[in-house]
């Protein structure tokens, strides 16, 4: 069984996202076209190849989900055993900011791997709109979280609960409005959020009111 580390696109940030952006003038009644549209410009603005965080389908429970993964366990059997590889997980700062794009009041979580890509197709009358064309996100999980053999215990850890901050040794889920994740860094303050560092942890506050740097966008 696969699991999945990351953020989900709900769809109701995702239409509110397209249609602040203007990204289906023609469609904007059309919730679907709406969705796909947002995700594509999401990746986009990352900055990063897809495959860097790619965008997969997955099941929180028995709904669906668009999961854009830090990480990928591959091995784990259940959620207790998922683990995050911390040498794997993205930079501080692309995580940062792909928050800011979902409006993520949350940290990451773990989400069952339901197969593929999440966006593999779109409505046929789509073509016409640049920005809700058909999104080819080809992801191969096992080459993505091929481990190195020299990952040690100490650099990956496994959820005990569904909510708590991520950090060496005690990872898992954040209190909802914040997460953590292990880098080492100087202390780096953002538009609305601040990010505090120290030996071996970061801890990035997501709050309601927060705001990022999204272009527009503010949570």
């Amino acid at each position: 069984m696969t699991w999945v580390f990351g953020w989900p696109l709900e769809i109701e940030w995702a239409v509110k996202y397209a249609k602040q952006r203007k990204l289906c003038p023609d469609g904007v009644d059309d919730v679907k076209r709406l969705y796909y549209a947002a995700g594509h410009d999401i990746t986009r603005r990352l900055g990063v190849a897809p495959s860097d965080v790619p965008v997969l389908s997955c099941w929180d429970g028995d709904d669906p989900k668009a999961v854009y993964a830090l990480n990928i366990d591959r091995k784990a059997k259940t959620l207790e055993q998922a683990r995050v590889r911390f040498r794997k997980l993205p930079p501080q700062s692309l995580a940062i900011k792909l928050a800011g794009l979902l409006d993520a009041h949350h940290g990451p979580r773990w989400y069952e791997y339901g197969g593929g890509s999440a966006y593999d197709s779109c409505d046929s009358d789509s073509d016409s709109d640049s920005d809700a064309e058909t999104i080819e996100i080809v992801i191969d999980v096992d080459e993505t979280d091929r481990e190195d053999e020299s990952d040690s215990d100490s650099e990956s850890t496994g959820p005990e609960s569904e909510r708590r901050s991520v950090a060496p040794g005690t990872l898992s889920l954040s209190q909802p409005k914040y997460c953590e994740v292990a880098v080492q860094k100087d202390d780096i303050t953002v538009t609305g959020a601040k990010v505090t560092t120290r030996m071996g942890e970061l801890a990035i506050a997501v709050s309601d009111g927060a705001t990022f740097d999204t272009e527009g966008i503010t949570a």
